[in-house]
């Protein structure tokens, strides 16, 4: 996370316990990273659709069907546990108990192997190219 990411997200914890006085938050530690691994993976993802696609939004345009297919995957129960989306989306789950750090152990390794896959794909296809 960047610098700012970091003061966002110290502010809303203060504002939060200032207002509601609780300053146990389950698994808050958890949550970020797996955000931030979520918007690793997508700015990897939008690197590598830019270098597939040419023009000045082909590679936006890509990534966003991607995420829209990735959401409507998501609907489906049993590929929830493997959705790089559900890292984003299942923050409150942690903090209120309804889901373990452990159920999302399959998308963190899901999400970092195509993380790490975009980029490298990426940079291969990238060198390919003729500028």
């Amino acid at each position: 996370m960047d610098g700012r990411a970091n003061l966002s997200a110290l502010t809303t914890y203060g504002y939060t316990v200032y207002l509601f006085g609780n300053g146990v938050i389950d698994h808050l530690l958890f949550a970020l990273i797996g955000f931030w691994l979520f918007e690793a993976f997508v700015l990897a993802f939008i690197l590598l659709s830019s270098v597939v696609i040419k023009g000045s939004f082909g590679g936006l345009i890509l990534t966003a069907v991607t995420l829209l297919v990735l959401l409507l995957l998501n609907i489906a129960p049993a590929l929830v546990k493997w959705n790089p989306i559900s890292l984003a989306s299942s923050y409150m789950g942690l903090f209120l108990g309804g889901m373990t750090v452990e159920s999302l152990f399959p998308a963190v390794g899901v999400t970092v192997v195509a993380t790490v896959a975009s980029l490298w794909l990426a940079m291969f296809l990238f060198g390919k190219s003729n500028l």
